[in-house]
């Protein structure tokens, strides 16, 4: 379990102010669904909008027809991939394209995309740092850079209002789905949801908020707190709203929709972590809420991490991290829990993916993490398990850690992000999770090794990492497992990491993964995309290499301003249309920067 990142509550005084208005109402530019539908498509986009695409063709003063000629081809290859299944076109799926528009020379990372139901158009979300220290951006097939507002941070001391800020926000998630009949929106209209975290500046401020738009991410309504529209806010799934308080923190949400055409048809499903820092003892629940209304409102939170006297038997005891003097999680609690993830399974019912920390073991192996699955009844809300996908080879003495003590590889100093990946389910409810970890080398850095400090960033001598990406199936709905299955191709001579994996499902036996890989650079230092595709349920991959460069993610930025690591986030994202397409979407950093970009493709269905 990785618990650095349970305590980055003091983190929130280093973020830099962003400028952001108050707004009470529709943001500039929103238009209904009907209306927005008998618009010309350059008057469907917001003011904001329309000043992304201008930047994009305009960048540094002068007309950019190549780089658009590459936005138009990307989405008309995108388009038409997703209507009719793409031929064989050799080894190489299509060609990369950079999704953002990059106007100062500042990073995107963590990605997200969805792709629209009908028409194929995508939609990417990533925490985009050039729109601010710390904001979300939304790239989709017209070529639109947007910066969606966040909420303001409405706190109080007590009773009594405080103040009022900006917010930053990071952690991106979209899905696709399609509206519930509502006082607003008739139903059957697709529409395109976005997750985020949204945080105080200076105070403890924090929510989980989400957004919707109607036009591919083109326009989008902003979230507001219960404080401007009681007693729900809008859009808003949890918020904590004590300013002098911090001993709340939410964190690493997810979203999905019910696409299944069943009795909650449309409805909309958050999870994220709630962190809780008592005076001795610290929890992480996985929390979920969910909308009936098109994300207007949702529920009150539910805890679906579930317990188990079995699986989650540890408390983790003071001290044994060093500088925590509390205890971590309550015996039995599934209560040290992190990096959720839900699907929707066939019959409806929400099947929630997450990492815990609390396995038997834990703490002697080193704070190794176990890969953990709930399922919740839609009707009752009534959680069952959980149940047991895979130990992970993520612990303290698994990895060497960088210059700013973060999880890396060898032969890197950034930040490599976090061991657990995701869960997909296919049309015949088969569920497919994908992870990575260091099995092959585990327990070879005792901690704390740290890579060296020249370029190389070498290990001690006589060690390597030699991560792996893994994948596991369940046939039964997730109650049972199989034995984790390597995703990834280890060819050629020495050690070579694979690592950041992300996973889709989709039609007839399809299923894709999405993962760096340094298999080409006999250094193993520099990485690939590649996606491996099976089409017979997981049990065989085929490897498609769809970065057009290698990476050095050294070279990625700083993470929360720290000056010497780099930081790639803690995830990638992919998507799989009805077709069987895939859409991966990744962070890359071009051989002549020292920041990176995010690049999406399309691999078509008969690869």
């Amino acid at each position: 379990m990785h618990l650095r990142r349970l305590w980055l509550t003091p983190i929130v005084a280093l973020l830099a102010l962003l400028t952001v208005s108050v707004a009470s109402g529709e943001p500039p530019g929103s238009v209904s669904v009907d209306a927005a539908r008998n618009m010309p498509a350059a008057a469907r986009l917001s003011s904001g909008a329309r000043h992304s695409r201008f930047a994009r063709q305009h960048y540094r003063g002068a007309a950019n027809p190549v780089l658009q000629g590459v936005i138009e081809d990307g989405r008309a290859r995108a388009s038409a991939a997703a209507k009719t299944p793409a031929p064989e076109s050799g080894r190489r799926a299509e060609m990369a394209l950079q999704a953002n528009a990059d106007w100062n020379a500042r990073s995107q990372i963590e990605t997200s995309i969805a792709v629209h139901p009908v028409t194929g158009d995508w939609v990417i979300t990533s925490d985009d740092f050039a729109g601010g220290f710390d904001n979300i951006g939304v790239y989709n097939s017209e070529g639109v850079t947007y910066f969606p507002p966040s909420p303001a941070m409405v706190g109080f001391d007590g009773d009594t209002l405080f103040t009022i800020e900006p917010a930053v926000a990071s952690n991106a998630a979209v899905a696709y789905g399609f509206t519930r009949a509502a006082t607003d929106v008739a139903a059957g209209s697709p529409v395109v949801y976005n997750a985020e975290i949204a945080l105080s500046n200076f105070f403890c401020e924090v929510g989980v908020f989400v957004s919707r738009s109607f036009d591919n991410g083109a326009t989008w309504f902003r979230p507001i707190v219960p404080f401007a529209l009681p007693p729900k806010g809008r859009g808003m799934v949890a918020y904590w709203d004590q300013a002098n308080d911090c001993s709340v923190f939410h964190d690493k949400d997810y979203i999905t929709v019910d696409n299944t055409g069943g009795p909650h048809q449309g409805r909309v499903y958050v999870t994220w972590t709630r962190f809780d820092f008592g005076a001795t003892l610290q929890t992480n629940t996985i929390n979920m809420a969910y909308s009936d209304d098109n994300g207007l409102t949702f529920s009150d939170a539910v805890v679906v991490s579930g317990r188990s006297a079995t699986l989650c038997p540890s408390a983790i005891p003071a001290g044994t991290i060093p500088d925590i003097d509390w205890t971590l999680g309550t015996a039995g609690g599934c209560d040290i829990s992190h990096f959720s993830y839900p699907v929707v399974l066939p019959d409806g019912t929400l099947a929630v993916v997450f990492e815990n920390g609390q396995s038997p073991n834990a703490p002697t192996d080193g704070l190794r993490g176990q890969m953990l699955m709930t399922r919740v009844d839609p009707d009752t809300l009534a959680v069952s398990g959980p149940f047991k996908i895979a130990n992970l080879f993520d612990g303290r003495n698994d990895f060497p850690i960088d210059s700013d003590g973060f999880h890396t590889l060898c032969n890197s100093n950034f930040f490599s992000g976090v061991n657990s990946g995701n869960v997909a389910v296919d049309q015949r409810g088969t569920l497919y999770a994908v992870w990575y970890d260091d099995r092959a080398q585990a327990g070879r850095f005792p901690y704390p090794t740290t890579v060296d400090s020249s370029p190389e960033h070498r290990c001690p001598a006589g060690t390597t990492t030699d991560a792996t990406v893994w994948i596991s199936r369940s046939t039964d709905r997730g109650t049972t497992w199989s034995a984790p299955r390597a995703v990834s191709s280890k060819s050629g001579p020495g050690a070579h990491d694979q690592f950041s994996a992300w996973v889709a499902a989709g039609p007839k036996d399809h299923v894709d993964v999405v993962f760096y890989d340094r298999r080409l650079d006999p250094a193993n230092q520099l990485a690939h995309t590649f996606v491996a595709r099976s089409t017979d349920g997981g049990r065989t991959f085929r490897q498609i290499k769809v970065s057009d460069f290698p990476s050095d993610y050294d070279n990625s930025f700083a993470l929360f301003g720290l000056p010497a690591a780099g930081h790639i986030g803690d995830y990638l994202g992919m998507t799989m249309d009805r077709f069987g397409n895939s859409y991966p979407a990744w962070t890359g950093v071009r051989p002549d920067k020292l920041d990176s970009d995010i690049f999406m493709a399309v691999v078509g269905a008969r690869r």
